[in-house]
């Protein structure tokens, strides 16, 4: 049964569908943006990049604090229009990114090497993928605060100094196969870091690759790895590094 404090607000998304969502009557439009974005993924980092725009009578909706039955969204006949939109950008430095907001990243696919300092301090950049067989430069992307996943090629083989340190919100990431070396401090005070996946062509780990990488727990080590440099996993009280011996 619904409740009298509420309503069914009609929704019409670009491709055509219509269909009804139930809201309070002091649902606010910026509240009814958050309902939706929950409902096109649970992803949380996608979310982080998606932003809904509403329109009324073909106008975007700007008043998000307006209350929804104020703005005659609520009665038999309205309906209001979708429209999902990610915040993506192709760039290979921090100076061809324009964008105020959150944001993924796409390296571009012809794009053979990832400078030095390129996207350093980029602080609005959520996500990050590289398809195609690059370089990654020292401190490439360092302090990149927001940074919370990395998705790498198979064709990556190696990421410099300092390339990823300092991304406290890098929670995961997976080296392709063709990575063979991780350059010093290259994820270094990576805190949130919980594990990690090194492709079995990985032969060389830096001095303090992993340094204070403190929630991270496990780590295998593929069978081509030679050496780990000095102190590559210090602070790491709750690591369990697994696989072949190496050498310090």
């Amino acid at each position: 049964m619904r409740s009298a404090m509420s309503r069914e607000v009609k929704l019409k998304t670009l491709p055509g569908d219509v269909y009804t969502h139930q809201v309070d009557l002091d649902t606010t439009v910026e509240k009814l943006k958050a309902m939706l974005l929950e409902h096109k993924t649970k992803d949380p980092i996608e979310r982080k990049i998606l932003r809904v725009e509403l329109l009324q009578d073909c106008s975007i909706m700007v008043d998000d604090a307006q209350d929804l039955g104020k703005t005659g969204l609520l009665e038999a006949e309205a309906v209001v229009t979708v429209i999902y939109k990610r915040n993506e950008v192709e760039a290979a430095t921090q100076a061809e990114v324009h964008t105020q907001g959150l944001f993924h990243l796409n390296i571009p696919p012809d794009l053979t090497a990832i400078s030095g300092r390129a996207f350093q301090d980029c602080t609005k950049l959520v996500s990050v993928t590289i398809t195609k067989s690059v370089t990654i430069g020292n401190y490439a992307f360092f302090c990149c605060f927001s940074l919370a996943r990395i998705t790498l090629g198979d064709s990556v083989k190696h990421i410099g100094e300092n390339a990823f340190a300092n991304c406290a919100s890098l929670e995961s990431i997976t080296l392709g196969d063709s990575v063979t070396h991780i350059g010093d401090n290259a994820f270094r005070n990576c805190t949130s870091l919980a594990s990690i996946t090194l492709g079995d062509s990985v032969t060389h780990i830096g001095d303090n690759a992993f340094r204070n990488c403190v929630s991270l727990a496990s780590i295998t080590l593929g069978e081509s790895v030679t050496r780990i440099g000095k102190y590559a996993f210090e602070g790491c009280n709750m690591l369990q590094i697994f696989g072949q011996d190496y050498v310090q």
